[in-house]
This record gives C-alpha cells, structure tokens and sequence, in this order.
C-alpha cells in the first residue's frame, strides 16, 4: 500500500511507492518526477521537491508492515 500526500506549499502530489522512492506530481501542470528519500531528483520532468515532505513519507514507509 503506497502512501500520498499533497502538499499546499507548491501544490504537488507526493507518493511514496512500494521501492520506497516518491513520485511527485505537479497539480497545476501534471508534469511528474520521481525523487529518493532525501529529495535528490532521480527522473522526470520535474526536478524539485519539497525535501521535508519526500522524508516524511519515506519515514512512513519504514514504519509500514514489510517496510
């Protein structure tokens, strides 16, 4: 079960998947990226995220069974 937050500082959806990196989804524009657990882009069209928010849901996913 993956986790989703959405973030009202820069209106971007943030979802933890199940290899533990986050997807992060621009709501305004739907242009995606997907970053590691400390906010380092990894691939996509968006290159910035929240960093705090990518920790928290990786903090999350450690605290998940299985994660």
């Amino acid at each position: 079960m993956s986790h989703t937050r959405f973030n009202r500082l820069d209106n971007c959806n943030y979802t933890l998947d199940e290899s533990g990196q986050i997807r992060v989804e621009d709501s305004e524009t739907g242009t995606t990226g997907l970053f590691d657990e400390f906010g380092a882009h990894l691939e996509g069209e968006l290159k910035q995220a929240d960093v705090q928010m990518c920790q928290f849901l990786a903090k999350l996913g450690k605290h998940r069974p299985g994660g």
